[in-house]
């Protein structure tokens, strides 16, 4: 399976929602907001989440410097 907005690449990953493979640059979660079944298992959810950790520290560290 190919990546589905880059068709050129192999997937990293599958959604098991939408069905749809996703290259390591597209894996994060394509709808983070909405119900998914799967998303204890899912590794683009888990990319998502790291992702929001780093960018709350990151907006934390800026609001508290002077």
């Amino acid at each position: 399976m190919d990546c589905l907005r880059h068709p050129q690449r192999p997937a990293f990953s599958i959604c098991e929602k939408f069905g749809h493979g996703y290259c390591e640059e597209c894996c994060p979660c394509s709808d983070p907001k909405g119900y998914c079944r799967y998303r204890t298992r899912c590794v683009g959810w888990r990319l998502r989440a790291k992702e929001g950790k780093r960018e709350s520290v990151k907006g934390k560290a800026q609001k508290i410097t002077p």
